[in-house]
């Protein structure tokens, strides 16, 4: 049902809307991630690993895409700044797709809910990037969320002249702070401020993939602030993860 009312909002685009009976500029990839564990903003929601497939849908020269549950738009400011935008219909990570190393029921649930993200992202021509992040949930708490991540690229490997390297290593950190509505949603606290840090490795793919989606990362992560660790929905207070994602174009 989330997948069909973002199908709609897509369809309604005047652009895609012109082309929808264009098959040739359809274009759809499917493929599999798999992930440690699940967690979100410092907080483990699923302490067991997840191999889930995956697929995107979005057409030639649009500015939207269907990823999952969620709807993306990106527009390029200039060379090097961008402006993204997500409607997160499911955000909310509390609940596996099928249960691995732990029972759902030894993890604390919170309600399910929807976040609206905002991005503002700098890339520069080696690989080096910023990015600003606002989230603002839309159904459980209607608190909001701002993030700072940066990331250096170390290396480019696979390159071929002037064109984008297939594999591309990275150092990244990203620091968060909330509102109170949100820091008690996902923590049980009483204060807003700063909530979680991440550090670590990960690997892009400029030349297949938008490097807002690393094909590996490997994070520390951690919660911040005395009161969101002593929150009572709190079970860990940092931990770590590895992510890895694999796709191909089927149309």
């Amino acid at each position: 049902m989330k997948t069909i009312f973002i199908l709609t909002i897509l369809f309604l685009h005047n652009n895609v809307k012109a082309d929808f009976l264009k098959t040739e500029k359809l274009q759809i990839a499917a493929g599999l991630q798999y992930r440690s564990l699940l967690y979100k903003r410092g907080i483990i929601t699923y302490e067991g690993y997840q191999a889930v497939p995956i697929y995107s849908v979005n057409y030639e020269d649009s500015s939207f895409l269907l990823a999952g549950s969620s709807l993306f738009y990106k527009r390029a400011i200039n060379q090097n700044w961008s402006f993204r935008t997500r409607l997160n219909i499911d955000s909310t990570e509390d609940n596996p797709l099928y249960v691995t190393e732990e029972k759902e029921e030894e993890r604390v649930r919170r309600d399910e809910t929807s976040e609206w993200d905002a991005y503002f992202e700098y890339l520069s021509e080696r690989g080096h990037y910023f990015r600003f992040q606002l989230s603002q949930d839309l159904q459980a708490h209607k608190g909001s969320y701002i993030e700072l991540r940066g990331r250096i690229a170390l290396a480019d490997y696979l390159k071929k002249g002037q064109g984008q390297p297939l594999i591309q290593p990275a150092l990244f950190a990203a620091v968060g702070g909330a509102s109170r509505e949100h820091n008690e949603y996902f923590y049980g606290s009483d204060s807003a401020g700063l909530n979680n840090i991440e550090y670590g490795l990960l690997i892009t793919s400029p030349k297949v993939i938008d490097v807002f989606w690393p094909t590996l990362k490997i994070t520390r992560f951690e919660i911040l602030g005395e009161d969101n660790r002593a929150g009572n929905l709190v079970q860990e207070k940092d931990g770590f993860s590895v992510e890895a994602l694999m796709a191909f174009r089927v149309w």
